[in-house]
């Protein structure tokens, strides 16, 4: 009898150690396979993806709040060309002589940019975010949504983008949302 007891331990004992391994298998085949993780795609210098990467570094440089300075969040592909959508995070920098101003600057950097390059852009989405207190906890908020399309582009391209500078060009960039804190002001 004791020996049927130690081989009725030792079976449960590894039946233990069984479900243990399977469930462990299966939280790492679920990991693996979740949504969140195929999301990640890792754009090489001389992809699409990494050549507006690089256009958007050197457009809009790096944050000066500490945060990831923007992020490509949609590629989608048309006959006509590609439609990106962009979120970037505004900086905190008063140079050009308001917060707004300075988003100001940055879309019109990143458009031209983006447009300039050789890259197949039919539209441009930027979404502007910036911190803000929300239920006791700092958290980006988007407080700008501007896009440009390929025509608008072509007729600020024809004048030349250089010849144009930010307040000058804001009239011909679509203001979809610009929180009212955040509008640029007037001769700054």
């Amino acid at each position: 009898m004791p020996f049927l007891r130690r081989r009725g331990a030792v079976l449960k004992a590894g039946l233990i150690v069984a479900l243990g391994l399977a469930l462990l298998v299966e939280q790492i085949v679920f990991s693996v396979a979740s949504p969140a993780t195929r999301r990640l795609s890792i754009a090489t210098p001389h992809s699409f993806g990494g050549r507006v990467d690089r256009a958007l570094s050197q457009a809009l440089g790096p944050s000066d709040r500490g945060v990831q300075r923007f992020r490509i969040l949609k590629m989608r592909s048309t006959p006509s060309g590609r439609i990106l959508t962009v979120r970037w995070a505004i900086n905190s920098d008063l140079s050009a002589g308001s917060i707004g101003n300075g988003a100001q600057v940055d879309a019109y950097l990143a458009f031209d940019r983006l447009f300039s390059s050789a890259l197949r852009v039919r539209r441009v989405n930027l979404i502007g975010t910036y911190p803000s207190m929300q239920r006791g906890r700092v958290r980006e908020m988007v407080v700008m949504r501007l896009w440009m399309n390929r025509k608008t582009a072509r007729l600020i391209g024809r004048s030349g983008w250089s010849n144009l500078d930010a307040p000058t060009a804001w009239p011909l960039i679509h203001r979809v949302y610009v929180a009212a804190d955040f509008q640029p002001i007037q001769g700054e």
